[in-house]
């Protein structure tokens, strides 16, 4: 798989579980709630995204070299 490839999957599944989450949380809640849940479940799935862009980058990077 190349990385171009592979970050395009984890930006589409990053992207599902944004939507997902933004479904759920305006459907049990107020809108006004459910956007500071977005706000922080989305931090979350950002950071996660962050660490593995970070890693993979890194492995890239060292197979240049």
């Amino acid at each position: 798989m190349s990385f171009i490839a592979w970050l395009l999957t984890i930006t589409a599944i990053y992207l599902l579980f944004f939507i997902i989450t933004f479904a759920l949380a305006t459907r049990v809640q107020k809108v006004a709630d459910s956007f500071m849940e977005i706000t922080i479940i989305g931090g979350l799935y950002a950071l996660i995204y962050m660490i593995h862009y970070d890693g993979i980058m890194f492995r890239y990077h060292a197979a240049l070299h």
